[in-house]
């Protein structure tokens, strides 16, 4: 049989893959296999369209571009002879009306999956038996559809492959999360609606999605014998299937419970019999109730009710950070429920206002509003690109950068009186010190170290020891004893400087999995002696101390001692240091460009910031990452900690001085 492509307004965004049994598609690098007619199939299909692969396929297919084809390789660093992109998102945007075919490897696959409209899935005859084969991702039957039909490659070997075709996704005419969306910011709620694509998801916002599926399912896992509401094609199935599991097992619990009224769409995380109604419970992986809780459970109330649905409580359930993991997934107390049901009662008054509110914005025009502190508050926006260059081209110094301005009120009400950048503040016109300065370094143009500065610094003795934590907070513990949220160091390095100028370097990483924190701090004592000062940035690492202390009471007094010996670098920077271009920050990233411009974070690999340090982490020890994958995390972790410490001996070394170079 054939395949005939239907017309498509969207050029084809696909993947092509070649896949043994259990969706192996490589091993170590390699394709096991090796097939003369899938290579012709794959050679018709992309001549003359845009490839896109990892650095390992790049690699492996000898660093040499696939002839009549627009070749693309994703990669951090830079690959030389060939176009590149650190992201699959820009590539994508790169050619917006060009077949685009993305080829591989598994990381690719996954980072590309939420972009493509189609897959192309050759099935090869082969059984594949390795430890850590490279998978292809799991194709979610909710969004693609296809995948029944065999088309046949012509070929000795009898291959055939299949085509699965996205889902076109449901679109309501307001969802709760576009209401909450709305109560931010109106301006970003017509943005997700007409303009999705010039969202960018930063790896902290993804982060906080990834948390947040997870609380989810651990919440729902405590409520036995639950019934999860699909979501298929639209909302249709949805809807009827919850009204079909309400009235034949009303005791059973119902995740993903799915009304509408009104043309308002919401999907309850829990809804749960109880003897006089239904209680719904609102899942949220922060550790209190937040204000802008209130409005989403006033949403889904209004609905629900509006449904004929009896609600006896409604429960925000918060993460209890005093909750400790007995282990064996035993997550019983994980969280704790509260009762707002009371609490929301005017907010619910409001739902119809602000439904016929944001519906008249979305028939209209792009509302204009200006950045401010809703751009941040109560959730980080994902425009904050979009809504910046019109700022960002006018003004150098914009006086949004003025230093520990609570609410940025200074900052309003100078724009409120004309004033945008920072060199056009009248003199005299600030309260504060520390704004003055910012003020008088930017409108000279030129960075200011002061002398005690170095009488600071020089007073602390050798050998002196630069140490730098990685940490990780897990939402939901996985190791015993610890609690959610808790900051667990895994990682650390440590350079030393004897008084010759002699230097050294020290690190640690456990990658094995197990809790890591009764050999790293053992380790550390070995290596931070018994004398000499210990240079840090910000208190960060003395809080990790500390809490290291509380872990291990046997080694509280040699934790103690290190405690003592600590320096923090933040405080004396910030009181004696500053440049045009720190832009009002005192972040070592700030700081750094501006006197060692030579340690750029930006040559590291996947690592570059303490997040990504965290989520590498978390891939290294999960147990579906390739040896190869963790091991290249590995390296780019330890290359990340070691650029902190590097950071740590430059700025000292800056201050040290007493000179501007």
């Amino acid at each position: 049989m054939s395949e005939k492509s239907g017309k498509s307004s969207t050029p084809l965004r696909g993947a092509i893959v070649a896949m043994a049994g259990d969706r192996v598609i490589g091993v170590r690098g390699e394709l096991p296999w090796h097939y003369p007619e899938d290579l012709k199939h794959f050679k018709k299909l992309t001549t003359g369209c845009v490839i896109i692969m990892g650095r390992i396929t790049w690699e492996s297919i000898g660093c040499k571009a696939l002839p009549k084809r627009d070749n693309i390789v994703i990669s951090r660093s830079k690959v030389p002879e060939v176009e590149h992109y650190d992201s699959i998102e820009k590539a994508i945007n790169a050619y917006p009306k060009r077949k685009i075919w993305v080829i591989g490897g598994g990381q690719i696959y996954r980072a590309a999956m939420q972009y493509l409209n189609a897959i192309y899935i050759t099935h090869v005859p082969k059984i594949i038996k390795d430890e850590s084969p490279v998978k292809f991702p799991k194709i979610d039957s909710h969004q693609w559809k296809g995948g029944k039909i065999k088309y046949k490659i012509e070929g000795k070997n009898k291959l055939h492959y299949v085509v699965f075709r996205r889902i076109p996704k449901y679109k309501s005419k307001l969802s709760k999360s576009q209401i909450i969306v709305g109560l931010q910011c109106k301006k970003r709620l017509w943005l997700e609606v007409h303009k999705p694509k010039a969202a960018v998801v930063s790896s902290d916002i993804q982060h906080r999605f990834e948390v947040g599926h997870m609380v989810h399912d651990v919440a729902q896992s405590l409520h036995e014998n639950g019934h999860l509401i699909e979501w298929k094609n639209d909302a249709t199935h949805a809807i009827a299937e919850t009204r079909r599991i309400l009235a034949d097992s009303p005791d059973t619990p119902v995740f993903e419970a799915t009304f509408s009224h009104k043309d308002v769409l919401v999907r309850t995380d829990i809804l749960q019999k109880e003897s006089d109604g239904y209680a719904l419970i609102e899942v949220k992986s922060s550790t209190s109730v937040k204000e802008s809780n209130y409005s989403d459970c006033a949403v889904q109330t209004w609905v629900l009710e509006n449904n004929g649905v009896p609600l006896s409580s409604v429960q925000l359930a918060h993460i209890n950070n005093q909750f400790i993991y007995r282990g064996d997934g035993d997550y019983h107390g994980l969280f704790r429920y509260e009762d707002i049901q009371d609490d929301i009662a005017e907010f619910k008054t409001k739902v119809p206002q602000w439904v016929a509110r944001f519906k008249k914005i979305l028939a209209g025009n792009q509302p204009n509003i200006e950045m401010g502190t809703h751009c941040h508050k109560p959730y980080p926006c994902q425009f904050i690109n979009y809504c910046s260059p019109s700022c960002a081209n006018t003004v150098k110094y914009p006086v949004t950068d003025l230093p520990n301005d609570r609410n940025g009120k200074v900052a309003q009400q100078l724009i409120a009186e004309d004033v945008k950048d920072i060199r056009d503040i009248p003199l005299a016109h600030l309260e504060k010190e520390v704004h003055e300065w910012v003020r008088a370094v930017t409108v000279a143009g030129e960075a200011d170290l002061k002398s005690t500065a170095a009488i600071e610094i020089n007073r602390h003795p050798y050998p002196r020891y630069y140490l730098d934590f990685e940490t990780i907070q897990f939402a939901i513990p996985i190791w015993k004893g610890t609690r959610p949220y808790q900051t667990l160091p895994f990682q650390w390095s440590c350079h030393i400087e004897e008084e010759s100028g002699k230097l050294s370097h020290e690190e640690f990483l456990d990658t094995i999995g197990r809790p890591p924190m009764r050999p790293l701090i053992e380790s550390l004592l070995d290596t931070l002696g018994k004398r000499g000062a210990i240079f840090v940035y910000s208190s960060y690492e003395k809080t990790c101390l500390k809490q290291l202390a509380a872990i291990f009471p046997d080694l509280e007094s040699s934790i103690q001692k290190i405690i003592g010996r600590l320096v923090d670098l933040l405080p004396i920077t910030k009181q004696n240091y500053y440049h045009p271009k720190m832009h009002g920050s005192w972040s070592i990233k700030a700081v750094l460009p501006t006197i060692a411009p030579n340690l750029d974070y930006a040559d590291l690999g996947e690592v570059q910031d303490g997040m990504a340090a965290g989520v590498a982490y978390q891939e290294i020890i999960h147990a579906n990452t390739t040896q190869e994958r963790a091991l290249s995390l590995a390296v780019d972790l330890r290359n990340y900690c070691k650029r902190d410490t590097e950071a740590l001996i430059a700025l000292v070394a800056f201050l040290s001085s007493g000179k501007i170079q």
